[in-house]
């Protein structure tokens, strides 16, 4: 037992001393110089003298009072004094320093911690040239070695302190009855408890337990024995139990209500992509299947017209929900109008104004369109520009402007009556 706490007392009032010989050894001299405060040392010593204290269980002052206090202390004054100076003319000496530093690390061949005072030795015979920082370093060396055998003095005075061992011998015996009469304590719980202890205990047993539900499996033989504080609790968590019952059946069916829409939905989805598929390749074939007709409900007539390329007069002219929006046979569709829109234009062309709609999709599938047709419309948005110019009638400037609009979108090469009649239509 003395080894051990003369050999705890050393590793922890050593600490800093030991970090420090680490820094120095790796090149961080400035911050192993200033671990050397006369704080640090302190506090490690006070450590060291605390943690013998915890381990006989005595008071730090009665351990404190063994050692050495004034060597101590007075040997901490002369560090402090070299270590204060050490730091200021390190700063001052150390641009220069270079590869001086090597060397300083090959201190051991072995895993030993590193000895501060060799290391300090060493970085004053490198920094022999300074005098203001070779000579603070070399007291600080022999401060530092005077320390260290200071400590293992201490070590010494504790390993063989007799009134420690005795501490130490009377803590585990008291440690030792301690254990020995919590035993004998519970045994005579138990003894004493009897039936009506135990049964309660199990009661709290199965009141703690996470799932409230388990007062349901409480045994009668102990619910007979258990208090009126007990069965107040159990008849809460049975209330509560049905309740949280209850809540899971809810939240259970709305799941599974959920996932049936979820699968209804993507059912529908996959249904709505199979039948557009077709009606996309009947429109490629130009061929009107029964399947065709039915990708888009509602719109059976639509499509008629669109296969026919007969669009009536409010295909054109108003707004359209087209068939299969949103699939991958949007496109299809999409290419399908314009094509009938520019083929239905003798029904539209001077007589009607298109939807932004059929404007959109003209523009977005342009090169679907054929050639003669787009050149066809080029004449006609400069024929209708010039007739509109003059006549006065504001409808038909309005039908110009946008066929003139229409044909730049198609990038066609507009004359001078598109421009005029653009900002006509604009000015009414």
């Amino acid at each position: 037992m003395a080894a051990k706490l003369g050999r705890l007392f050393l590793n922890a009032a050593l600490g800093s001393v030991s970090y420090a010989g680490r820094c120095i050894m790796a090149r961080k001299v400035k911050t192993g110089l200033q671990e050397l405060s006369s704080e640090n040392l302190m506090g490690s010593l006070q450590r060291g003298i605390e943690t013998v204290a915890k381990e006989v269980g005595l008071p730090h002052s009665y351990v404190t009072a063994l050692l050495p206090a004034d060597d101590l202390h007075a040997l901490i004054d002369r560090i402090h004094n070299n270590q204060k100076i050490c730091v200021e003319q390190w700063d001052v000496h150390t641009g220069h320093i270079g590869g001086l530093l090597d060397g300083v690390a090959d201190l051991t061949i072995d895993r030993r911690p590193p000895d501060i005072g060799l290391c300090l030795l060493r970085l004053s015979r490198k920094m022999q040239m300074d005098k203001e920082l070779s000579e603070p370093l070399r007291e600080l060396s022999e401060n530092l070695d005077s320390w260290r055998d200071l400590l293992m003095r201490c070590r010494t005075i504790i390993d063989d302190g007799k009134s420690l061992k005795a501490a130490y011998r009377k803590r585990r015996m008291l440690y030792a009855l301690g254990v020995a009469a919590a035993v004998v304590s519970c045994v005579l719980a138990v003894a004493v408890g009897g039936v009506y202890w135990s049964a309660r205990r199990r009661v709290d047993a199965v009141l703690a337990d996470a799932d409230g539900c388990a007062v349901e499996h409480v045994a009668a033989s102990d619910l007979n024995k258990a208090s009126s504080g007990q069965l107040a609790l159990i008849d809460t968590k049975k209330k509560q139990c049905e309740q949280t019952r209850k809540e899971a059946r809810a939240k259970l069916a709305a799941q599974r209500r959920q996932q049936e829409r979820a699968q209804q939905q993507a059912k529908a989805r996959i249904e709505r992509e199979r039948k557009c598929k077709q009606l996309a390749d009947a429109l490629k074939t130009h061929t009107l299947t029964d399947e065709a007709l039915a990708a888009a409900p509602g719109h059976s007539g639509f499509i008629k017209r669109l296969f026919a390329a007969r669009l009536a007069t409010e295909d054109v002219r108003d707004e359209l929900v087209l068939p299969c929006a949103g699939t991958a046979a949007a496109e299809a569709v999409e290419v399908a109008y314009a094509q009938a829109v520019m083929r239905a234009r003798p029904y539209w062309l001077g007589k009607h104004l298109l939807s932004p709609q059929a404007m959109a999709m003209l523009t977005k599938h342009r090169k679907a369109l054929a050639p003669n047709e787009v050149q066809i419309l080029s004449w006609a948005s400069d024929d209708r520009a010039k007739k509109s110019m003059g006549s006065g009638n504001v409808a038909a400037v309005q039908r110009a402007a946008q066929l003139c609009k229409l044909a730049e979108g198609l990038g066609l090469v507009t004359q001078d009556p598109c421009k005029i009649v653009t900002a006509l239509a604009k000015q009414q």
